[in-house]
C-alpha cells in the first residue's frame, strides 16, 4: 500500500536508534539496517523476511527524519500471522507523534510497497 509506505518513509525518512518499546521478538533475524531508503537493504534480507512466513523471521529497519531523528520499522513474518506485520517506532521522533503503531499487510511487493494494510 503506498499510503503506508509513504507514512513509513515520511516518518521515517528513516544515527542512534532507539531500543523499539514492543515486545522482543522470538523471530530468526533477517538483519538490522539503517539506510535512507529501502531500496538500499540487502535482497538477502527481504528474501529471508519472505521465507520466515512459515516460521517466523523478523527484520528491523532504522531510516531517519530530516531533522536526523530515528524511525525503528519491524518487519515480522511467521505462521501466526497472515502477511506481514510492520511494528513502527517514532517515539524518538522531535516533530512526529512519538508513539509506536502495528499495521498488518498482506505483503511487500517488488517495488517495496506494503499492500492490504490496516492499523492494528
Amino acid at each position: 500500500m503506498a499510503g503506508l509506505i509513504g507514512m513509513v518513509g515520511a516518518t521515517a525518512a528513516c544515527a542512534g536508534a532507539p531500543a523499539s518499546t514492543a515486545a522482543p521478538s522470538a523471530a530468526a533475524s533477517c538483519g538490522t539496517y539503517t539506510v535512507r531508503d529501502l531500496a538500499e537493504v540487502p535482497e538477502k534480507a527481504w528474501t529471508c523476511l519472505h521465507a520466515g512466513e512459515t516460521s517466523s523471521a523478523e527484520l528491523v529497519i532504522t531510516r531517519h527524519t530530516i531533522e536526523g531523528d530515528p524511525i525503528v520499522n519491524r518487519y515480522l513474518t511467521g505462521a501466526d500471522i497472515a502477511g506481514i506485520e510492520v511494528v513502527v517506532d517514532s517515539t524518538a521522533d522531535s516533530f512526529g507523534p512519538k508513539d509506536v503503531t502495528t499495521w498488518a499487510c498482506t505483503d511487500l511487493n517488488a517495488a517495496l510497497e506494503l499492500l492490504g494494510c490496516r492499523h492494528v
